[in-house]
């Protein structure tokens, strides 16, 4: 680690440990952008680790795969009303037999862990029976690590508490919440960060994990641990939902195998892929704002961040695959190693915001400023 003397200051760059050999033991370009950074509860300042008096010792990069947790209960009567109260953290998605959960998106919402934690409220009478049913949660890291450095971070292990009250034909209630009996097992998403992007991979598919009667041979038993210190607080804002779909304007070929997809107009979400190949055959989609004089796209303006979601296929016939747990702002998309030629239904943009209704519109007159209106979509 660093120790820093009162009435010093000191920053620091690019760290790397090496062995005599040369061999890199430990390198973290201490620069706050990422999520396995050593140096979990460091301040950055202009891209460099900040060291204040005191000593700051290296911590351990929490995991950025996206394990599944999975329970199931039985209900001796017909269900006359059912809720259920969600917080998972980073994000998750909440499953009753085999389908999700409401179509919120990037679930919980950031807040000050420490001070507030926003639960979910859903409804989800029809989504329960009479006899055998199954609960599961999807976590993941979301405002992790390598969020912004001036937002609400959360920077320990994926956690959830869930309760579920139902009502029953027969005048009973039961109540199931998160305890030892919940089971988990590591998902299909290899690893998926906020501004990183998500890695899928469809051979590790679980077909039935969140639906009643599937065989959870080698899932382990859950660890109960303290959550947050936060009060535990109703969501009251607007939830994140997928808004729009946008398909592609134009897709180029700057390179071979390379595909540029423009899709007219910056957006912020993801893209869902539609794809057809061999088992094992990774696509990888690399998100931009601007486009290079090379027709390569230009990630700088997402201050370069990676942006890149990976998909590799089942091999099992048409395949369709959008991300759970990552963000982009984006007008242009390069895909590599898609099997073929991709057509404009291979790939469809996602727009997500706020689930608010648009109040107005502004209007460009200037023959400038409509050319500027055809590359970004304003609303109030």
């Amino acid at each position: 680690g660093f120790r820093g003397s009162v009435n010093e200051a000191a920053s620091f760059a690019d760290l790397r440990v090496t062995d005599p050999e040369g061999n890199v033991l430990l390198a973290d370009p201490l620069d706050g952008t990422r999520a396995d950074g050593v140096f979990l509860n460091a301040q950055f300042r202009d891209g460099r680790l900040a060291l204040p008096a005191g000593v700051l010792l290296a911590g351990a990069a929490l995991p950025a795969t996206c394990p599944r947790m999975r329970r199931e209960i039985d209900l001796p009567a017909a269900v006359v009303s059912a809720r259920t109260y969600v917080y998972g953290l980073g994000w998750y998605e909440f499953h009753l037999n085999g389908a999700k959960v409401g179509d919120e998106v990037l679930r919980p919402g950031n807040s000050r862990y420490e001070r507030q934690c926003l639960y979910d409220t859903y409804d989800v009478t029809d989504q329960l029976h009479e006899g055998h049913n199954a609960l599961g949660l999807w976590l993941a890291l979301g405002y992790g690590p390598d969020y912004s450095l001036w937002g609400w971070r959360w920077q320990a292990p994926k956690c959830a508490k869930v309760r579920l009250d139902v009502w029953l034909a027969d005048g009973s209630r039961r109540q199931f919440v998160t305890d030892e009996s919940w089971r988990w097992a590591e998902s299909p998403i290899i690893a998926a960060g906020i501004y990183a992007g998500e890695t899928y991979d469809a051979r590790r598919e679980q077909p039935g994990w969140s639906q009643p009667g599937y065989a959870a041979v080698d899932w382990l038993p859950v660890q109960v641990v303290s959550g947050p210190k936060g009060r535990l607080t109703p969501a009251v804002a607007p939830p994140l939902r997928v808004i729009e779909h946008h398909q592609p304007a134009t897709i180029t070929e700057p390179q071979p195998g390379v595909f540029v997809f423009d899709f007219g107009q910056n957006a912020a979400g993801w893209c869902q892929l539609r794809a057809h190949g061999p088992a094992g055959t990774t696509i990888r989609l690399h998100h931009s704002e601007l486009l290079g004089q090379d027709g390569m796209i230009d990630p700088w303006t997402n201050r370069n961040a990676a942006a890149v979601d990976s998909y590799t296929l089942a091999g099992t016939g048409p395949e369709i695959y959008e991300p759970r747990f990552t963000y982009h702002g984006f007008r242009y998309v390069e895909m590599r190693g898609y099997p073929g030629t991709p057509t404009p239904d291979s790939l469809t943009a996602c727009v997500v915001h706020a689930a608010v209704r648009p109040t107005g519109t502004i209007r460009f007159d200037d023959p400038f400023l409509d050319r500027l209106q055809s590359t970004f979509s304003w609303s109030i």
